[in-house]
């Protein structure tokens, strides 16, 4: 049982090192302008912050990867990199792009694009084809009606005739319950 405490305690330690690693990279370490230092310390931080927390930086074509795959898988680290879209080809007229797995960039099968919609206006119809001499067109619709919040419909002239009502100072408030319309009165 010891082993494997040390064992488990050198995994710790690695992991350690790795994130250390990565944020104590600065631009002090090279030789550079005082602006390229400025843009170096800028782009490293963000890179520490990315890899700290387990992200990817964003790359223009990652819109079209497939999320990385949660829990991680064996075969995930073990497939093969890539590190541009011209080293992944088509196979089964599939498109395969150079995406992050969760461990390595790898050519993954690319997303379908977001559909697009393209709202083109109809030509107007030419309204006389639907006229016919000497017939006169009538047309019936229901009654106008106001659907209260709770189910209730009642007409308009009523919709008035409760919203005069509600302006009594003794109408707390009204709503509607089991189809009907319910005022609470206060003295």
């Amino acid at each position: 049982q010891p082993a494997m405490q040390r064992s488990s305690l050198g995994v710790r330690v690695i992991v350690v090192c790795l994130v250390t690693c990565v944020v104590f990279v600065s631009s002090e370490d090279y030789d550079l302008d005082e602006s390229m230092k400025e843009a170096v310390k800028e782009e490293v931080q963000t890179l520490s912050k990315l890899l700290v927390a387990g992200q990817k930086p964003a790359v223009p074509w990652s819109s079209l990867c497939p999320p990385p795959v949660k829990p991680l898988s064996a075969t995930a680290c073990s497939a093969h990199p890539c590190t541009a879209n011209s080293e992944c080809s088509t196979r089964r007229n599939n498109t395969y792009i150079c995406c992050f797995n969760g461990c390595v960039e790898t050519c993954m099968r690319a997303l379908d694009p977001p559909p697009v919609f393209d709202w083109i206006e109809d030509e107007p119809h030419d309204m006389k084809q639907f006229v016919v001499p000497g017939k006169v067109a009538s047309h019936s619709s229901p009654p106008e009606s106001v659907a209260l919040p709770g189910g209730c419909v009642i007409t308009p002239s009523q919709f008035v005739s409760l919203e005069g009502f509600k302006q009594n100072e003794h109408v707390s408030d009204c709503f509607c319950n089991i189809g009907g319309v319910f005022c609470r009165i206060v003295q």
